[in-house]
């Protein structure tokens, strides 16, 4: 994989690496959930061996419901490399058993490890029937004597949350990695271009074009060219990179 790229997974799963540090997010969903795609027991056995992943050095849940996150799996891929580390939004029991887990309990955790900060912030979920979902967004970010590299993911938290502003400030986000209701919703667009005016935007929360049952993919595109912003990349298909 490139320096500053993703690998896509499915679903809201991605692999980001930037400065020679490669981080999982939400990346082995084993189960399929309204009309969205899983990964598939191959891909994974792919991803668990690809040669480009040796070094990995952090997977991570931004919470732990079946279409972002399988205990097994990502057991599977822990064990395959044991010097990676976990950090996730998962009850006790559907901690993974690996090395030295993070596990996320309180609503603003922030870690510096070698190379990499994660600053986590406990968000919504969206939707009534998910408040008592424990779903984190997570800003990493990568030092460097020039200027810091910041990536943004929110799990699925609520679009256009203004916790999220307030969080971020004035940051500047390199890539920010949003479901696509956020480019689809006019509220979403707005606090795009109001507080991520500079980010690369990589929309997932889709389903694999092939069984793209619901159309959101043909939703999720018509949005993006109707808002004719250059740097948006719809994420649809297992092992699609996009660099930043």
């Amino acid at each position: 994989m490139k320096n500053r790229s993703v690998f896509f997974t499915a679903n809201a799963g991605f692999l980001l690496t930037v400065n020679g540090i490669t981080l999982a997010v939400d990346a082995f969903p084993q189960s399929a959930d309204r009309g969205f795609s899983a990964l598939s027991s191959a891909h994974l056995e792919q991803l668990c061996h690809h040669p480009d992943l040796a070094d990995i050095l952090y997977v991570i849940a931004t919470h732990d419901h079946n279409d972002h996150y399988s205990k097994d799996w990502n057991e599977q891929f822990l064990n395959h490399h044991p010097q990676a580390r976990f950090l996730g939004a998962v009850s006790e029991k559907q901690e993974p058993e690996t090395r030295d887990p993070i596990l996320l309990r309180s609503d603003h955790p922030t870690y510096y490890l070698p190379g990499i900060t994660f600053e986590f912030l406990r968000l919504p979920h969206e939707g009534a029937a998910f408040a008592d979902v424990s779903n984190f967004g997570c800003l990493v970010t990568f030092p460097a004597a020039s200027a810091p590299c910041r990536i943004l993911f929110l799990g699925d938290a609520t679009p256009a949350d203004p916790a999220i502003a307030q969080w971020i400030g004035d940051r500047p986000i390199d890539l920010a990695m949003l479901n696509f209701p956020w480019i689809a919703l006019p509220k979403g667009r707005a606090f795009i271009e109001k507080y991520l005016p500079t980010a690369r935007i990589g929309v997932i929360h889709l389903p694999y074009e092939d069984e793209d049952r619901n159309h959101y993919v043909a939703a999720a595109r018509k949005a993006v060219t109707q808002w004719n912003r250059p740097d948006v990349t719809l994420l649809t298909e297992y092992g699609q990179e996009m660099s930043f």
